[in-house]
């Protein structure tokens, strides 16, 4: 007999944002794979809910920021290619 499992309980609907700070093209920056933010703080300004935020290889020098929200997850391109200052 199995046991009964709420969806709704385990599937959490997430937002994903993708960072990028060796883009020096000019675009507007929507957190898209195409169009990232250049900077984390920007990623980070506004978080809905449960986020993902992927960072590209590179470094992020004074993103000074702080996650509020616990729902907030950060993934980085390895540790040898994400440096945080």
């Amino acid at each position: 007999m199995g046991r009964k499992v709420d969806l709704n309980q385990v599937l959490v609907p997430s937002t994903f944002i993708y960072v990028d700070p060796n883009r020096t093209d000019d675009y507007i920056e929507e957190g898209s794979y195409l169009r990232p933010f250049k900077s984390l703080h920007g990623a980070v300004s506004d978080p809905n809910g449960y986020t993902s935020f992927f960072l590209n290889p590179g470094n992020y020098v004074g993103d000074d920021v702080t996650l509020n929200n616990g729902d907030s997850v950060l993934h980085g391109s390895g540790r040898d290619s994400v440096i945080l200052n």
